[in-house]
């Protein structure tokens, strides 16, 4: 009798617990609407309904994906080098949001610029800009890239050393890998190198990584008249790399599109099943229990480390002119409450060094959603002009 009226009490306790938690993550539902849930719906519609299309017509037109070193830098890791873009020379397509799916042409670093400005150095000099994703160009066509603006407006030869996904362990690699050897080079031209960093840079410390630049050798050759060449081992090992991991034909590339297209679960992710699995609860205890050491007390900090290396290699002494700059986060694509206290720290660190900081905010206000793409967290096309002439104004300055 007392077991009968113990497993009673417990399946009342269980069930009033449940209806209370069920009722109280229904009312948090009704009167605090996911916004991230929504944007990953919209984002998740346009992928798609319009960017998978796009793609599969351009793979079978044998354009490729783009293969971002954030993920073949794993298949690096027992090598000399440290990978910098995508495959040269080729014909790549990228992303959409809002303005149809981008595609370029890459040059002989496969990096998105014309391959002729390399050679330009000799006779202009060059500005870096070392970047991710908002460097690279992504959504839009290349006249609103920054570095084609960029060049338009000062007459200058930018070169444009931004792939999607980088973040600072791509920047000293490239800084270490390729700016630096160019300026050690003495060419005699005017150079000046922008870091470029925007709100996801904030990373953690990777000893792997960490460990595996300190060891990675330049892949930039410059012969005696001046000419800029890559490292034929270092293309003999990324062709080598992608061809083993990676689709590398038409028929491939199309089977990987559509295996990686999954439709999406009708049910999961509805009202019903956040209400059901109490994500609205779960979301505010895990903000509570979050103990996690904050990123930016992370010591090394990745970030601080590529600004640092920029003011190694870039400086007075070897004729060259830093600068650090700093893309704002969209509050409706991207809010993050953390990322003032971020912009901070890449200023204090660059006015440490004495380096000049570009603050974007200052003309890209990250509330208005012109900004940015019409279906995506990137900048709008006329985003990408603010912050070009935003720039180009205050390089000019100097």
């Amino acid at each position: 009798m007392r077991t009968k009226t113990l497993i009673l009490n417990f399946v009342l306790v269980f069930v009033s617990t449940s209806a209370a938690l069920l009722s109280i993550c229904l009312v948090l539902e009704l009167i605090l609407p996911n916004r991230q849930l929504k944007i990953a719906t919209i984002e998740r519609k346009r992928s798609l309904e319009v960017d998978y299309p796009a793609k599969i017509k351009s793979a079978a037109n044998r354009f490729f994906p783009l293969f971002y070193p954030y993920h073949t830098r794993k298949h690096f890791l027992g090598s000399r080098y440290y990978p910098i873009g995508t495959l040269p020379h080729t014909q790549s397509f990228y992303c959409n949001e809002g303005y149809g799916l981008i595609s370029f042409k890459s040059d002989r670093f496969g990096l998105r610029n014309n391959d002729e400005d390399w050679d330009e150095i000799r006779n202009k000099g060059a500005t870096f800009f070392v970047g991710d994703s908002f460097t690279q160009g992504a959504c839009v066509d290349t006249e609103f890239v920054v570095t084609e603006i960029f060049s338009n407006a000062l007459n200058a030869n930018a070169l444009n050393l931004g792939t999607g996904s980088n973040g600072p362990y791509e920047y000293i690699a490239l800084l270490k890998n390729v700016v630096k050897p160019i300026i050690s080079s003495h060419l005699g031209k005017e150079i000046s190198t922008i870091l470029v960093f925007y709100d996801n840079d904030n990373v953690r410390f990777n000893e792997t990584l960490d460990r595996h630049l300190s060891t990675s050798q330049p892949i930039v050759e410059v012969n005696p008249n001046g000419f800029i060449n890559v490292s034929k081992e270092y293309l003999s090992i990324l062709n080598e790399t992608i061809t083993r991991h990676y689709p590398t034909n038409s028929r491939d590339i199309l089977e990987e599109l559509k295996s990686n297209q999954q439709s999406p679960t009708k049910f999961k992710g509805s009202f019903a099943y956040r209400v059901l699995t109490l994500y609205q609860l779960r979301l505010r205890f895990k903000k509570i229990i979050n103990t996690e050491k904050p990123l930016l007390s992370t010591n090394p900090n990745p970030s601080i480390k590529a600004i640092s290396e920029l003011h190694s290699i870039c400086n007075s002494e070897t004729l060259c002119t830093p600068y650090v700059a700093y893309i704002p986060n969209s509050t409706y694509w991207r809010p993050n409450d953390a990322s003032n206290e971020y912009k901070l720290l890449l200023e204090k660190t660059s006015r440490k060094l004495s380096i000049k900081f570009l603050d974007s905010s200052s003309i890209i206000n990250q509330n208005e959603k012109s900004n940015y793409a019409p279906i995506g967290p990137h900048l709008s096309q006329e985003g990408y002009k603010k912050l070009a002439n935003f720039i180009a104004s205050q390089v000019n300055q100097k």
